[in-house]
């Protein structure tokens, strides 16, 4: 659990998260971009906490949605096939594992000692492969008013640089001042491509400067993913002015192609961002929710191979592993 607090750095806001490291070596939070979208934030690490090896963190990153929850803690169903995950992080070499724990609602489940103690578990036998692995632990752009269940620690207000209280979190503090958000390529079928300049994309566009850790750049490294935002009111039907792709989610779209297309726009999709901006990084999609559309409800996406270990992997692993062996 963390507090966050915003960070002006010549104009640009970035976010800084207080974590508790001494929990299970969850990374301080990494702000993402999606393929085809720009981000709200820009991304930045913590220098001094990472560990060896670690150069090769935005090179080798995946998103492994929930990796660390199980049930009755997850966010969006069971993620099944745990040992099969494990299995896929070191035959494809993962040293970062996006979205393997966070909360999208019912926030109260951050007090509840299992939900991190069953978390520790897995992170440890991973790290018992590899102890440079790191964890993206996830805070997004949803708060509800389960978050009064839980009390700030201490150490919280010390972090940031305020008295100390014996409180909880207030819901009505967190809401945005103004209102706002509270309660609220045509011709070749199904093909994609990526665009520098496409709507608000990010590539190209990552400013730098002095980060809140102390470090300097030119250019902030980032990461962009497979996102999922839900169904548009065209599924199927190409548009040119939206961020939905043929009417989809990105990792709903990428979910629906054959896996010969599936395979080969991923191949086509890493190289494109690393030829256009050498500081983009592909996290690749190994674990996410799908929106099906169309009252077809909600599946999983999974990048592991098929096998009795994980029936509904749709062979992408090898793709990665080709990719990240060949960079």
């Amino acid at each position: 659990m963390g507090l966050l607090k915003k960070v002006s750095h010549d104009g640009e806001i970035e976010i800084l998260c207080v974590c508790d490291e001494s929990k299970f070596g969850i990374m301080v939070l990494h702000i993402v971009g999606s393929m085809f979208r720009q981000p709200r934030f820009l991304p930045f690490r913590r220098i001094g906490y990472l560990t060896t090896g670690t150069g090769k963190l935005p090179k080798r990153s995946v998103t492994m949605t929930e990796f660390l929850a199980v049930d009755p803690y997850t966010n969006d169903g069971p993620y099944l096939y745990k040992e099969d995950d494990i299995r896929l992080i070191k035959n494809i070499g993962a040293k970062f594992i996006g979205r393997s724990i966070y909360r999208w609602g019912r926030e109260e489940v951050l007090i509840i000692l299992e939900y991190l103690e069953q978390a520790k578990k897995l992170a440890e036998e991973v790290h018992g492969y590899d102890p440079d692995i790191i964890f993206q632990a996830s805070l997004f752009e949803i708060v509800t008013k389960n978050v009064e269940e839980i009390p700030i620690p201490s150490w919280a207000f010390e972090a940031m640089g305020m008295p100390a209280e014996n409180r909880h979190f207030r819901y009505d503090l967190m809401l945005n001042p103004d209102g706002k958000f509270v309660n609220q390529i045509p011709d070749k079928p199904q093909q994609a491509l990526l665009e520098v300049g496409y709507l608000d994309a990010l590539y190209l566009k990552s400013k730098g400067g002095k980060t809140p850790s102390g470090w300097h750049c030119q250019s902030l490294p980032y990461l962009v993913e497979f996102d999922n935002f839900g169904c548009s009111r065209t599924p199927g039907e190409a548009t040119v002015d939206s961020h939905f792709i043929w009417g989809y989610n990105e990792i709903t779209w990428f979910y629906l192609q054959n896996e010969a297309y599936r395979q080969a726009w991923l191949r086509y999709a890493y190289h494109w961002v690393r030829e256009n901006d050498p500081n983009g990084f592909v996290q690749m999609p190994v674990s996410r929710l799908i929106s099906l559309c169309e009252g077809k409800g909600r599946g999983k996406y999974r990048a592991n191979n098929k096998s009795a270990g994980n029936p509904d992997g749709l062979n992408v692993e090898e793709t990665i592993k080709e990719l990240w062996n060949n960079q």
